[in-house]
């Protein structure tokens, strides 16, 4: 709202005044149209008298700023008249004129209307020939009609070009307040109470040196009553802030800036609402608003939760608001004839808003809306302050919960002052009551153990000097003198000028954890002890068995060889059966020694380049006879890899301990090898299927371990001690591989054994090997 139509709308009942404009009748309609519209709000009625030409501007003027024209001309408060309509038949009488303006006057209120308001175009309907003494007269006696207090108002228009200089000088000295450009002005040239009196030259000068000083004064009240009205707007600010920074809750806030609002623009009702977290707009406090009009009003917003900027939006009258029918008829069920929408805006974030309602039409005034929206500025501020306040206090809460829980302490080192805080779980963490620690650093160094005290300050110098995070673990003596176990963590902060300016972090007690890791190493300490011995043990043992074993064998194939004289077929039996089962034992004790020395770190590395698919057809040459005894079938098919750099014996061993349990457990059918390069893991995969007994589920995650075969069954009747699959497993972690097994009990399983490049470590230089082509074994022709 402009000064312009501020002042128009704070014009008193029986102003009479005069718009000087220069030519274009659209000059005037700035100060008009909110002249005309307030009447119309306040059941006025208004009468235009225009040039013929004029009326149809008006119109369309009075269209744009929300009033129904057609609806106001049909209920006769809106009359638009030309000059034609106006004047009277033959020449111009003030008099008649007058009490023809009487007769309209009486049929305003006759018709029920509370006033009547003209704006009349004097540069036509009284002719521009007209002349200044005449005017004199006619203006003199309107304004025997307009005088304050008078349920009406009058605007005349003259136009400067049209008229002659003497006539506007006379329209100047006949009106109380003249409208020149974008301000409405005291007439300091008013005379009219003397022209009709008839009083001397004298009393002429004596009343207007009395009108110079009459304004001067009312100048001064006027300035009197905005100093005091500005000092009353900032008491009520001020009142509001020192209640809402005293509340404690959101509804506290609330209930202060409704009074306020209330009090500060004298509205009828008020509403508070904010966005949820769907960005609808939900009532949170509200006063004189039915339920009925708050479910129907709810979510309703006049900008989109994402605007960037939005403004105060004032409805002065409902009945010429550009409202849906719906929404006008809501309002004015609940009595609402004029409202205004000022957005909570907090760093230019729409929160919601702050409504206010007036049960008849209100025309907002200028100051009005900038008071509310310093208030509406101040809510917001509020609410948020608030709302971060809650959510720091409820995350303070749930830190405390989680600190205590955990048996963690918080503290700050305010690096300026040298004070440092603890919370109240910190200071139990050191056996001390609440609030009894000291707050500086010569406090806290106390407690340290003297042996951890030097590596402490080191870490605390480390992170004043490099900035890094603050992570130690030390030791403290209680005053009981208990000895805990401390470990800190924390951060520095710096300044806008890049200096240190205070460390944040927590401290745990992790006595519990120290104790458990020292046994944890005790036990592992007597694990390896045992182990070690246990391996000794084994390996002094299997050499010890392994001198006899070799000397029965060997005596065995010397009997069977007839050195010692001819034996039957029933000693023969009998000897091979002691060297058949003489071998069960040796291969056992070779295990034996094998796992021995691989556990106790005694099995040294070959690195060499291996050419896997000569490997695998070397192993499957020395399997043949098994095969044709078991009449099976091994089948590799076989693709060009690269050499690999590795150890070709242990990787021997492997394949032969794969392929000897796949031909063990496989009654009928055969077994597939399988090899692939995989260069996206750097390194290769040999797959090894068979089509045999296969392993239950719950076996798989066991068929490692030492010693276990799949159930007492197998054992039986395939034999073996079960550590095959154990020194596959340690042979391969030793080349830095993989090894699993994919199965399905009844009908077969596949071990898949990942190799790398190189079982060094290093990265692979990646040499093909020369290409072969599959190949069949199989004794059944």
């Amino acid at each position: 709202m402009n000064e312009l139509t501020e002042q128009i709308l704070g014009l008193e009942p029986g102003d009479h005044l005069c718009l000087i404009y220069d030519q274009d009748p659209a000059e005037q309609m700035p100060a008009l149209v909110p002249f005309i519209k307030q009447g119309l709000a306040g059941g006025e009625q208004c009468i235009y008298i225009a040039d013929d030409q004029t009326t149809d501007e008006v119109a369309r003027a009075l269209e744009g700023s929300g009033i129904d024209v057609r609806d106001e001309l049909k209920r006769g408060a809106l009359l638009l008249w030309t000059r034609e309509e106006w004047r009277q038949p033959g020449e111009f009488d003030s008099d008649k004129k007058a009490a023809q303006v009487r007769q309209f006057i009486d049929a305003a209120f006759a018709a029920g209307f509370t006033g009547i308001r003209f704006a009349v175009e004097m540069t036509w309907t009284l002719g521009p020939a007209i002349s200044a003494e005449r005017l004199k007269h006619w203006e003199a006696t309107i304004n025997k009609i307009f005088i304050p207090g008078f349920p009406g108002r009058i605007v005349c228009q003259y136009s400067r070009h049209r008229l002659a200089p003497a006539v506007v000088e006379t329209s100047l000295n006949t009106h109380p307040l003249a409208i020149i450009g974008q301000t409405v002005y005291p007439n300091l040239f008013y005379e009219a109470p003397l022209i009709l009196d008839g009083r001397s030259e004298a009393d002429k000068l004596d009343w207007m040196i009395s009108q110079l000083k009459n304004a001067r004064l009312e100048e001064k009240k006027r300035a009197g009553h905005q100093e005091r009205e500005q000092n009353k707007r900032l008491r009520q600010i001020y009142q509001l802030n020192d209640q809402v920074n005293r509340a404690e809750a959101l509804e506290e806030i609330y209930k202060a800036s409704l009074d306020m609002i209330l009090q500060s623009v004298k509205a009828d009702r008020a509403a508070i609402l904010l966005m949820d977290d769907d960005q609808v707009m939900r009532f949170k406090a509200w006063r004189g608003l039915s339920e009925e009009y708050r479910e129907a009003v709810q979510g309703h917003s006049p900008w989109q939760p994402g605007a960037p900027d939005p403004q105060p939006v004032c409805i002065p009258d409902i009945d010429h608001a550009p409202l849906d029918a719906p929404l006008r008829e809501v309002v004015r069920r609940e009595g609402i004839q004029a409202l205004g929408f000022f957005p909570l805006v907090y760093q230019k974030r729409l929160l919601g808003k702050f409504m206010v309602y007036y049960n008849t039409a209100h025309p907002f005034l200028e100051e009005e809306v900038q008071l509310a929206q310093t208030i509406a500025g101040h809510v917001a501020f509020s609410i948020q302050s608030k709302r971060r306040e809650e959510a720091l206090r409820q995350s303070q809460e749930r830190l405390n919960v989680a600190l205590s829980a955990g048996r963690m302490g918080a503290w700050e080192w305010d690096l300026r002052t040298g004070k440092i805080a603890w919370n109240s779980t910190l200071e139990a963490i050191h056996g001390i009551p609440p609030g009894t620690f000291g707050g500086c650093f010569e406090d806290f160094k106390r407690d340290i153990h003297p042996e951890d005290l030097e590596r402490v300050l080191a870490a605390i110098n480390r992170t004043l000097r490099d900035g890094s995070e603050y992570q130690i673990e030390y030791r403290i003596l209680s005053p009981d003198q208990r000895l805990l176990w401390l470990e800190a963590r924390g951060q520095l902060f710096l300044d806008a000028n890049g200096r240190p300016e205070r460390m944040v972090g927590v401290c745990m007690d992790i006595t519990e954890r120290k104790r458990m890791e020292e046994a944890l190493t005790q036990r592992t300490s007597e694990a390896q002890e045992a182990s070690r011995v246990k391996s000794e043990f084994v390996s002094n043992v299997s050499h010890e068995l392994r001198t006899p074993l070799n000397a029965i064998i060997g005596f065995s194939h010397l009997v069977l060889g007839h050195i010692y004289g001819s034996i039957n077929e029933e000693q023969r039996s009998a000897l091979e059966g002691v060297i058949r089962n003489a071998d069960d034992l040796r291969k056992l004790i070779d295990n034996l020694l094998d796992l021995s020395k691989i556990e106790s770190g005694k099995t040294p590395l070959k690195i060499a380049p291996v050419e896997i698919p000569a490997l695998i057809e070397d192993v499957s040459a020395g399997l043949q006879s098994l095969l044709e005894k078991k009449r099976l079938s091994l089948h590799c098919e076989k693709r060009t890899l690269p050499l690999i750099q590795s150890d070709a014996d242990k990787i021997k061993q492997i394949l032969v301990n794969l392929l000897s349990n796949a031909i063990k457990f496989t009654p009928e059918g055969g077994v597939t090898v399988e090899m692939e390069d995989r260069p996206e893991r750097e390194g290769i995969e040999i797959r090894v299927h068979d089509t045999g007994i296969g392993i239950k589920p719950e076996d798989l995650a066991k068929i490692f371990n030492a010693f276990h075969q799949v159930d007492g069954t197998a054992t039986r009747e395939f034999g073996g001690s079960g550590l095959g699959l154990t020194i596959v497993k340690q042979l391969v972690d030793l080349l830095k591989g993989e090894i699993g097994v994919e199965s399905e009990f009844g009908k077969g399983s596949t071990f898949i054994l990942s190799l790398p490049y190189r079982a060094d470590g290093r990265s692979p230089e990646i040499n093909p090997a020369p290409e072969r082509g599959s190949y069949h074994k199989s004794p059944i022709k």
